[in-house]
């Protein structure tokens, strides 16, 4: 088992970056010959793994200037994990287990999928948005989609619940990464002590998958209400619109909206 266990735990770590195929080959080669210990050596190296991410998930790099949270990185642990599992389930070399390797594998790999659904949203932050999307607002865009992001990944944590409304802020600031991204450039500074986003309070405390119509559901928006925590049934939208006469807002599906001032 030690010696099924070093080789598994050295060839994971190249081959974890195949996605799902990759730790179960590790596993397999790295556990032929061992019989049981194949199955043994797959759960302590998927057991290493999903603590390495664990931390890996709590740290955060500086990338060109901006933080930049590694919390999606515990999302791979599931598919990891169940790959390796797999893989020492079929070194293991009885054909009662190939049934069971595939479902640990299909396992692992649906619930990380399930999970990282969110995270797609920080591709969102490089494309360019549709025509629907402010020009010129000074970041405001990118601020509401990290929010999104934010805010999607605390539902992650929490059974899918999106943070309550009166506390949103304090909530998501852990996945937030960069505190500024919590203001609108439009109102001040951090030394201004003012935010101006708010989240809808019909949405506060509810299951982030579960609304009946995403698109048209709005999480976080320009909000004449300029405390901390702000919430409101989307009645705040300042009048005039705050960017060339728009607000702009999140909605539930990760889509950010320039819209017309009430």
């Amino acid at each position: 088992m030690p010696t099924a266990l070093a080789r598994t735990a050295v060839l994971s770590v190249p081959l974890a970056l195949v996605p799902i195929i990759g730790p179960a080959a590790a596993s397999w080669i790295g556990g032929r010959g061992a019989r049981e210990g194949a199955i043994a050596a797959a759960i302590v190296a998927a057991l290493l793994w999903t603590g390495a991410l664990w931390w890996l998930s709590g740290q955060s790099v500086n990338v060109s200037g901006t933080t930049v949270a590694l919390g999606p990185l515990l999302f791979l642990a599931p598919v990891i994990s169940g790959g390796l599992v797999a893989g020492g389930l079929c070194a293991a070399g009885k054909r009662s287990y190939m049934a069971a390797a595939l479902v640990v594998l299909a396992a692992g790999t649906s619930w990380s999928g399930y999970q990282f659904g969110p995270v797609w949203s920080l591709l969102g932050q490089f494309r360019t948005e549709p025509e629907t999307a402010a020009r010129d607002t000074g970041g405001c865009p990118d601020n509401l989609r990290k929010l999104y992001t934010a805010s999607r990944l605390y539902a992650d944590s929490w059974d899918d619940m999106l943070p309550p409304a009166d506390v949103w802020m304090d909530r998501i600031s852990e996945y937030v990464g960069d505190d500024s991204a919590m203001r609108c450039p439009a109102v001040g500074d951090a030394a201004s002590g003012k935010h101006g986003y708010a989240m809808n309070r019909d949405v506060g405390s509810t299951a982030a998958g579960e609304a009946a119509r995403p698109e048209t559901t709005p999480l976080h928006y320009d909000s004449a209400t300029l405390d901390r925590n702000a919430n409101d049934a989307f009645t705040s939208l300042p009048r005039p619109g705050r960017h060339n006469g728009k607000n702009n807002a999140v909605y539930l599906d990760g889509h950010v909206e320039a819209l017309d001032a009430p």
